[in-house]
């Protein structure tokens, strides 16, 4: 459920196993992708890597044409700043056709948003409430139209916290309360276009309750928007 980080992988075989992986799960995989939050552990693996943090969005734009072009063509030829291929291809191509969806996360902030609209499949929010999504969703949607796209090929998603309590939440948190709370918030998010929730359970807490949580969740929730 977390975004992977391309700028710190080669995209050769970064796509030849997510294509792999498509083929394994007959077409399931969605790719979350993202250049990195700046924290100091981050920064420590760029530097590990190799790769300095400050080239890490632009190796990540490169690093996604490179592996759509690589899903869906025999072989590729590609100049960029970063990567330089020469008749390079894989086999297999993903099941998915043309290639494995990929969304972007992205804070709100211009240049996330440029990213998303002109390279992403769908834009992927981190804790964002209803009105900062729908603001941040009407600014991706723009830009996708600036970029000759069509916005409502986009997919929206949103990733939060999820703990379902007995007693009522102080709704500070949309996806922690009562089955009753959380299944209002789902419905204000499926209301904006939302498609897609991913759920950060309470692993801390170990992963018997992560599971139970789940387990309850799809009980009690999920039925009424499956």
């Amino acid at each position: 459920a977390v975004p992977m980080l391309p700028a710190l992988r080669n995209p050769v075989l970064l796509a030849h196993a997510l294509a792999t992986l498509d083929i394994i799960s007959k077409g399931r995989i969605i790719l979350g992708v993202s250049v990195g939050p700046v924290r100091d552990y981050i920064q420590r693996q760029f530097r590990a890597c190799g790769v300095p943090p400050q080239e890490k969005a632009g190796r990540l734009s490169e690093c996604i044409e490179i592996m759509r072009r690589l899903w869906s063509e025999t072989t590729i030829d590609y100049d960029g700043r970063y990567y330089k291929l020469d008749g390079v291809g894989i086999l297999p191509h993903p099941a998915q056709k043309p290639g494995i969806p990929i969304w972007i996360a992205a804070d709100r902030n211009d240049n996330g948003f440029k990213r998303v609209a002109r390279l992403g499949d769908g834009w992927h929010a981190y804790r964002l409430t209803p009105e900062e999504l729908a603001e941040g969703w009407r600014k991706v949607q723009a830009l996708a139209r600036e970029a000759g796209r069509d916005p409502d090929a986009l997919a929206l998603s949103v990733r939060w916290p999820l703990s379902i309590l007995d007693a009522p939440g102080d709704g500070s948190q949309p996806f922690i309360g009562t089955v009753e709370q959380i299944g209002e918030s789902l419905r204000r998010y499926q209301a904006l276009g939302v498609a897609h929730v991913v759920f950060e359970p309470p692993i801390m807490a170990g992963i018997d309750a992560a599971l139970a949580t789940l387990n309850r969740f799809a009980r009690e929730v999920r039925g009424e928007f499956a």
